[in-house]
């Protein structure tokens, strides 16, 4: 599977029963695309302007539209991907069910990504059109708690072949994690702290109590304002190596690949730019995985 798909794309993460062994049935894949041109006809009904419309009936739209879908086997995952190309009306749609090998799927162990400017409909579409007889799709929405955050950034400092501060700091470059509070008043609903490269390497380097980084983080809050902040929701973590945000959504940042050559723990030492792009997607990947 062409990885370039899980960079630079928002993500919605959700959890499933469904069980991404096959290819699903090409009329269901039908049934998807027809309820997805239904939406998106109406959609464009309701926002038309244009002197000579683009689509005049519902098949026209259809015949711009396509789903693609393909099974792939990646390291210990199998995957599933639906592609929905939505004509200009929307961006194009991709949707894919990550099922770890030898996992207990009756306990919806599968994980959905999705990329859509529709989410919610598209949730409804999948469930209505994908579920079988014997075993109903059922979808469910997943929410980033602090210990998911917290666990996925420090997975990933923890894979580092060493600790020291300069690496860290050209990863994560400059931080911004946002937090929410339990105060009522609008200007006090959030708390936006940012930490530059700078003063981040400056931390990490004086780590004496070798605490984790967001651990670490909290402990320099609380010494500066006496607030503690481990005690508020992290409603947002921004770096320009990943995102990740309490309402269950996430982006990768493939960018700066180049600045951690020798930083990530590759199996293979003579791993081009590609090899690394995949050990570190599948790293963030697995990553979320067992996080939520």
């Amino acid at each position: 599977m062409n990885n370039q798909l899980l960079v630079n794309n928002t993500f919605k993460i959700y959890k499933s029963n469904a069980v991404p062994q096959a290819k699903f049935p090409l009329q269901s894949l039908n049934s998807l695309l027809r309820q997805q041109g239904l939406y998106l006809y109406e959609k464009y009904q309701s926002s038309n302007h244009d002197l000579i419309p683009k689509y005049t009936n519902l098949s026209d739209l259809i015949k711009v539209m396509k789903i693609t879908n393909r099974h792939v086997q990646v390291k210990d995952y199998s995957i599933n991907v639906i592609m929905i190309k939505s004509s200009p009306i929307i961006p194009n749609q991709l949707i894919l069910f990550i099922l770890k090998l030898n996992s207990d799927f009756k306990n919806f162990n599968t994980v959905i990504l999705i990329k859509s400017s529709i989410p919610a409909f598209l949730v409804q579409s999948l469930e209505a059109s994908l579920s079988r007889i014997s075993v109903p799709l059922i979808i469910k929405d997943v929410q980033l708690t602090n210990h998911s955050i917290e666990a996925i950034i420090n997975n990933f400092t923890a894979s580092l072949n060493d600790h020291d501060g300069t690496k860290i700091a050209k990863l994560f470059g400059d931080l911004e994690i946002i937090y929410s509070t339990p105060l009522k008043m609008e200007s006090l609903k959030t708390i936006s702290i940012l930490i530059p490269i700078s003063n981040l390497e400056k931390l990490v380097m004086a780590n004496d109590q070798q605490l984790k980084l967001i651990d670490l983080i909290n402990h320099f809050l609380f010494n500066t304002t006496k607030l503690v902040f481990a005690n508020l929701h992290m409603a947002r973590f921004r770096s320009r190596l990943l995102d990740l945000s309490a309402d269950g959504k996430f982006k990768i940042h493939p960018e700066n690949l180049h600045l951690f050559n020798n930083s990530f723990s590759l199996n293979n030492e003579d791993s081009d730019d590609q090899d690394e792009l995949d050990s570190f997607v599948w790293f963030v990947m697995a990553s979320v995985y067992d996080c939520i």
